[in-house]
């Protein structure tokens, strides 16, 4: 079954601002004390590239790639895994100026291990620790 996590965030910062910080996944450890590696392994073209990742979950590696479209005309970052640990792993960060000043980050993404058993037990741990990840780099 598919877990579906969902966060937004109100931030006062401008909004090109929080997308370059949003950008530099390799500094991603620094924020999110579960990510033990974010590495850029290929530039498909100026707006896509291919992501290699380390999770540490309760001393479980958990790894995958995935593509990273990077849509800045409209301040969106989409991504996907393509192999991996997790069966599927796939979403987006949105970017959203409101009225007052303040921009809203929308994160959402789909995610499922794709072992029966596992999905029942772990994948909402699995998902907790990416939520708390996220909250963390918005934290920060």
């Amino acid at each position: 079954m598919t877990k579906v996590i969902q966060l937004k965030r109100t931030l006062w910062a401008k909004k090109w601002r929080i997308l370059h910080l949003m950008t530099h996944f390799e500094r991603f450890p620094e924020f999110m004390p579960n990510v033990k590696q974010c590495t850029i392994l290929e530039k498909r073209s100026p707006n896509s590239i291919v992501m290699g990742w380390l999770l540490d979950l309760e001393g479980i590696a958990i790894r995958w790639r995935e593509q990273v479209v990077l849509d800045l005309k409209n301040y969106a970052i989409r991504f996907k895994s393509l192999e991996g640990d997790l069966e599927q792993l796939e979403g987006e960060w949105r970017l959203e100026q409101k009225s007052g000043g303040e921009v809203q980050v929308q994160i959402s993404i789909a995610m499922k291990i794709g072992v029966p058993i596992l999905d029942r037990v772990v994948q909402d741990l699995v998902a907790k620790k990416i939520e708390k990840n996220l909250e963390q780099m918005l934290d920060a």
